[in-house]
């Protein structure tokens, strides 16, 4: 049996397909309309569904613009989390990344961070925020 096809859906590609099919449109539209490059909402919504690395926060917002939805919808349906697990979210291993490499973030500190639970999804992670939050909790803040 092949792995690809007993994997569960991912939901996040599962909502954005349904958006298209609901509405009419195609994901060329919808990345046209999210300002995205042609194809982008195709691309993304497969790599989610075979785990193909990450998606950035800030194309998902787009995205989720574009829809008329909620990033918050767009990530976790019509039941959102309490809280949400930073490093859960998409976009997160690039973000420490670049924390790391390019902002001179204390590696032990931003995987620290990662495990912060918060109230809302941030409507863009990057490297900037890992690092500033790794600065706060390393102040003692």
């Amino acid at each position: 049996m092949n792995p690809e096809r007993s994997r569960a859906p991912n939901p996040i590609a599962t909502r954005i397909r349904e958006h298209c099919r609901a509405t009419g449109i195609s994901m060329r539209e919808l990345s046209r309309k999210a300002g995205l490059s042609p194809g982008l909402a195709q691309k993304v919504a497969d790599r989610l569904e075979t785990d193909a690395g990450d998606v950035g926060l800030d194309t998902l917002t787009a995205l989720a613009g574009a829809m008329g939805v909620s990033l918050v919808w767009l990530l976790y349906g019509d039941t959102p989390p309490d809280k949400v697990l930073l490093r859960a979210l998409p976009g997160w291993q690039n973000a420490a990344r670049e924390a790391v490499e390019r902002l001179g973030a204390d590696p032990a500190t931003v995987e620290a961070v990662g495990g912060w639970h918060l109230h809302a999804a941030p409507e863009r992670l990057d490297g900037i925020l890992v690092a500033a939050l790794a600065r706060i909790w390393r102040s003692g803040a």
